[in-house]
């Protein structure tokens, strides 16, 4: 677990998919963060493209950056929704 949200009723954790069939190795492993609300047992896949965000490996999918790069905000029914914030400074 890396983070709560500001209503603590999601928790934030780092998820990888190996995609075996896929030659490409840069396109195999996809990276995500998910934000997964335990009172409804429903996730939201926040995608990370490594490169991107530039991180080195899935190992600085941690809980500096998922604090970082992960925004809140209140649906129309009250539930608290994850987002990416785009705009998040990006380290070198």
């Amino acid at each position: 677990m890396l983070a709560f949200s500001p209503g603590g009723t999601q928790f934030v954790v780092a998820g990888e998919r190996d995609r075996p069939d896929e030659l490409d190795m840069d396109k195999r492993f996809e990276h995500a963060l998910i934000a997964f609300d335990f009172a409804r047992q429903q996730g939201t896949v926040l995608p990370i493209n490594l490169a991107e965000w530039r991180l080195r490996s899935s190992a600085d999918l941690d809980a500096d950056f998922a604090r970082r790069v992960v925004g809140w905000r209140r649906a129309a029914d009250g539930r608290e929704q994850a987002f990416l914030k785009r705009d998040a400074a990006v380290t070198d």
